[in-house]
C-alpha cells in the first residue's frame, strides 16, 4: 500500500508537472516588441533601380553599359549605387523606443522623431525628423527576430533628388541591423 501510494504521489506530481510546462506562460513576442531595442547597421546594400532618359526606361545593368561612354549616366549610376551608404553610413546605430519615439545616431549627426508600424505590422514607417522638410520614409520589414531586422526602402524621384539625367526612377536599398 505504501509503495502504491508513493508511486499515486509521483503520477499526480508529474501529471501537475506535464500541465504546468505545457501552459502558456507568456504571449509570443509581437513584431512590435522584437523592433523595440538599439539596432546597430550590419550592411547596406543596393537591391535594384530603374530609371529613366530621355522617355526610355532603363534597368541598373543596362545603365552600367551606358555609363560606360557617357560621363553623366556614369555619375547617375555612382549617386545610385553609393545611395545605400549616404542614407545609413557604416556605424549608423537607431533606437525604437516603446513610446513610438526613435532616435537614429549616424556619426555626424543625431536625427529623432516618431515611428509606427503599419496595421500588418509588415511595414515600418519613420517620420524623418527635419523640420523644414518633415517627411516620412516608409521600410518593407523583410525580416525581423528579436536579434536581427531586415528592411526593404524603395524610393523614387518624390522622396530623392539625383539630378537632372533621370526623369524619373526608382530604388530599393537593403538594409541589415543587429541588436
Amino acid at each position: 500500500m505504501k509503495v502504491f501510494s508513493q508511486l499515486l504521489t509521483y503520477l499526480i506530481f508529474a501529471v501537475l508537472l506535464i500541465t504546468t510546462s505545457c501552459s502558456d506562460d507568456e504571449n509570443p513576442a509581437t513584431r512590435r516588441d522584437q523592433l523595440t531595442g538599439t539596432w546597430s547597421l550590419q550592411s547596406s546594400e543596393l537591391v535594384g533601380y530603374q530609371v529613366v532618359i530621355d522617355g526610355t526606361s532603363y534597368t541598373r545593368s543596362q545603365v552600367q553599359q551606358l555609363a560606360a561612354s557617357n560621363s553623366e549616366i556614369d555619375a547617375l549610376d555612382q549617386a545610385l549605387e553609393d545611395g545605400a551608404s549616404l542614407l545609413f553610413p557604416a556605424g549608423t546605430t537607431i533606437t525604437f523606443n516603446s513610446d513610438n519615439q526613435y532616435t537614429l545616431d549616424d556619426q555626424s549627426r543625431i536625427v529623432s522623431g516618431g515611428w509606427s508600424l503599419s496595421s500588418d505590422e509588415n511595414q515600418l514607417s519613420v517620420q524623418t525628423g527635419n523640420p523644414s522638410n518633415p517627411g516620412e520614409l516608409n521600410f518593407d520589414i523583410e525580416s525581423l527576430s528579436n536579434q536581427t531586422v531586415q528592411f526593404i526602402l524603395s524610393l523614387d524621384e518624390n522622396d530623392l533628388d539625383i539630378g537632372d539625367e533621370a526623369e524619373s526612377f526608382s530604388v530599393q536599398y537593403r538594409y541589415n541591423f543587429s541588436k
